[in-house]
């Protein structure tokens, strides 16, 4: 990674209120209408944190971060941008 990678955990599910979305300035943070949350490209990702400060729920973690029952949340992350 050239950045700290971020994923969006699952206190996203249910909130999904797109302020993540709207604050980063690559458009990383992208979603579907029958998705349950918003997922991060961490390849586009450019680390400024930007989605971090604007997340009313704290969902927004670096993939170093996760708590043990959040890992998977990298792989969910990258898995919805795999095209």
């Amino acid at each position: 990674y050239a950045c700290v990678p971020y994923a969006i955990t699952r206190a996203c599910i249910g909130v999904k209120d797109g302020y993540c979305a709207r604050a980063c300035p690559v458009g990383c943070i992208d979603t579907s209408p029958d998705s349950p949350t918003y997922y991060i490209d961490t390849l586009r990702c450019i680390d400024c944190t930007a989605c971090r400060h604007v997340c009313p729920v704290g969902a927004i973690v670096s993939i170093w971060d996760l708590p043990p029952d959040e890992l998977d949340r990298e792989r969910i992350n990258a898995d919805f941008f795999k095209h």
